[in-house]
């Protein structure tokens, strides 16, 4: 035989009201015992109240945390109530045994769950943006890796930066106009003019 429990607003020790669902599945070892001497509704008038007990003062030992969000403390729930259902059983002289017995996974008030999501999205944010502030300072150090490269290059050739940013120029130049480029270029010697740069397709 298989009895379900809900049981609404059981309080851990840190006062967080929570709600499980429990199941026991029994075996009844002499039915006509069980009727004669404990009646038809045997469960509701001996055993129900008795197991919901059972659950609240295992559930009243522990956190709401371990309880209901991490679920460690379920499995030792299960076992303290076990054990205590099956010597309730014995003493009360009951012709049933127990078969199986769990408390499933605790649900915590509405107001709980939404803060552990808030929380878990406050998390996720601030990880995202160790993760941006990372990549910026990577970018950072590269730029400035390159940037103290270009003037160690310009010190080793003795350039002035004017006569260093010509010298980018030229390069630039080069790699545009040169075999490899795309661009037709016309260039007026002494004359102060920017060249003009005529990209091909």
């Amino acid at each position: 035989m298989k009895f379900d429990t809900e049981l609404p607003d059981t309080m851990t020790s840190d006062g967080v009201p929570i709600t499980f669902h429990a199941i026991m599945v029994v075996q009844v070892t002499d039915s006509v015992s069980l009727i004669k001497n404990f009646g038809p509704d045997w469960y509701g008038n001996n055993v129900e109240e008795q197991f919901k007990t059972m659950v609240r003062q295992a559930v009243r030992k522990r956190g709401m945390n371990e309880t209901a969000i991490s679920t460690t403390a379920l499995d030792t729930i299960d076992a303290e109530i076990r054990d205590a259902l099956i010597a309730f059983l014995k003493d009360k002289s009951l012709p049933v045994k127990l078969i199986t017995m769990t408390v499933g996974k605790a649900n915590p008030p509405d107001a709980i769950k939404h803060q552990r999501i808030d929380t878990a999205a406050q998390e996720q944010r601030i990880q995202t943006e160790k993760q941006t502030k990372l990549a910026e300072d990577q970018r950072k150090m590269a730029e400035q890796s390159r940037a103290d490269a270009d003037n160690a290059y310009r010190e080793s050739m003795h350039l002035s930066p004017e006569q260093f940013i010509q010298l980018e120029a030229i390069k630039m130049q080069a790699k545009v106009c040169g075999p490899e480029g795309k661009a037709t270029c016309t260039f007026i010697q002494n004359g102060g003019a920017t060249p003009v740069y005529n990209l091909g397709k």
